[in-house]
């Protein structure tokens, strides 16, 4: 059964993003990019939390295939081959364009059944970046697999939480990593299974 990943950055406030979508206070430095790398290599479905998320990457990645960056690059290079879900009820069911072929969209209400389908199928992770709403969803749906947060050193004023406390199920540490020249901690966490 293929795991699923939430992957995020927050602040130690616990917010990870300002008013307007603003990322901006977050440093997304190198260790950030090395991380979604590691997940999109090992990823075969990359969840999106809806219509934004799914335009910001589909207008940013397609232009960093020819990156001198090699982390970027493979970031990009996966993007174009593995699978996309788009949980939105504001995007076209056959969205039209570069990733057309590759991308399914899911209506909210269908997700947590549409996601306990595509877990079963077996294969590589699923993956999100971000994505409150839809994160909590999952959460309160029991498909969560791992957690993997990111903390950044700063605060985000004004920001909006990453979690709500009454979704988040038990979890278990798993892990914490620093890289060297980074001021960010990585965390991962396990759902520990109901008993």
């Amino acid at each position: 059964m293929r795991k699923l990943i939430v992957s995020t950055m927050v602040g130690l406030d616990g917010c990870f993003d300002g008013p307007n979508r603003d990322l901006g206070r977050l440093p997304m430095d190198d260790f950030f990019s090395v991380h979604n790398a590691e997940r999109m290599r090992a990823a075969d479905v990359l969840l999106f939390s809806g219509r934004l998320t799914y335009q910001d990457f589909l207008g940013f990645w397609p232009a960093r295939l020819d990156s001198d960056e090699t982390v970027l690059r493979v970031i990009a290079e996966r993007c174009e081959v593995v699978a996309k879900v788009v949980v939105s009820d504001r995007i076209a069911e056959n969205p039209e364009g570069r990733w057309a072929a590759s991308t399914t969209v899911v209506r909210r209400v269908d997700a947590a059944d549409r996601l306990t389908a595509v877990k079963r199928e077996g294969g590589g992770d699923i993956v999100m970046f971000g994505g409150r709403a839809l994160a909590n969803s999952l959460f309160a749906a029991g498909l969560v697999d791992e957690l993997h947060v990111m903390v950044a050193p700063v605060m985000v004023p004004d920001g909006i939480r990453a979690f709500d406390e009454d979704v988040l199920p038990a979890l278990r540490l798993v892990d914490v990593r620093r890289f060297d020249g980074s001021q960010n901690t990585l965390i991962t966490y396990e759902r520990v299974p109901a008993r």
